[in-house]
């Protein structure tokens, strides 16, 4: 699925980053599932793409919302 392929390459460009001696990586993973269940998704994803989010991005935060 999507979601495993964005955790893949994520770990991916963690471990790629981690390889530099000076090289800080950070993150924060946040669990929005439940949040998102009280409004409209296709209100939202229109909201994103008026921000002009990548497509890449858009298609992930679909697939989020459907599964």
């Amino acid at each position: 699925t999507s979601k495993t392929h964005a955790l893949v390459h994520l770990m991916h460009q963690w471990m790629a980053a981690t390889e530099s001696l000076r090289t800080v990586v950070r993150s924060c993973l946040i669990d929005f599932s439940k949040a998102f269940d009280r409004i409209d998704h296709n209100i939202l994803l229109h909201k994103l793409q008026l921000l002009n989010v990548p497509p890449i991005l858009l298609n992930w935060c679909a697939q989020f919302l459907r599964d």
